[in-house]
């Protein structure tokens, strides 16, 4: 269901992504709705390698209890997966590995541009955010545990909405 992308591609496409969901390795063709858990992705930035050696990566605080735990334990590699719309809809899979950050000296930093994105869409005309659901947002960033996905490999499929 699902074809490979190169790793160019990859970072074209997956950063248009509005939502993340992550599953086992062993659901490889798992489908996510397009309006779910946008929270996860608002709090989360995405830091394209810059060479060969520096793989693609994903920073994201987590509050959930359930998800911090299961991710703390998740040790093999795993699926993290999204969706945009665009005419059809655009299912986008990344292969890779997450680790707990604990003492990354660019959290502040992290925190202060993903709060300032999250300011921007408040009211807004385009992707906009209510109050309260920028409020949920910023206790996100506030009380979140910090995680790294590192990409190892990126993957694509499209249907039609009708």
């Amino acid at each position: 269901m699902y074809t490979e992308l190169s790793a160019e591609e990859g970072r074209i496409y997956l950063p248009s992504i509005v939502n993340l969901i992550f599953k086992p390795k062993n659901e490889p063709n798992f489908f996510v709705q397009p309006w779910e858990n946008h929270a996860l992705r608002d709090c989360a930035e995405f830091q394209l390698g810059r060479e060969e050696s520096a793989p693609d990566q994903l920073l994201f605080f987590v509050t959930d209890p359930e998800l911090a735990s299961a991710l703390r334990e998740e040790t093999e590699e795993l699926f993290l997966f999204g969706a945009y719309n665009q005419i059809t809809v655009c299912q986008m899979r990344a292969r890779g590995t997450v680790t707990l950050l604990k003492n990354y000296a660019q959290t502040e930093q992290l925190k202060l541009r993903l709060r300032a994105a999250i300011e921007v869409r408040i009211d807004s005309k385009l992707n906009k955010l209510t109050r309260q659901e920028a409020r949920e947002r910023f206790e996100i960033l506030e009380e979140g545990s910090l995680f790294c996905f590192r990409v190892n490999s990126y993957a694509y499929s499209f249907y039609d909405r009708g």
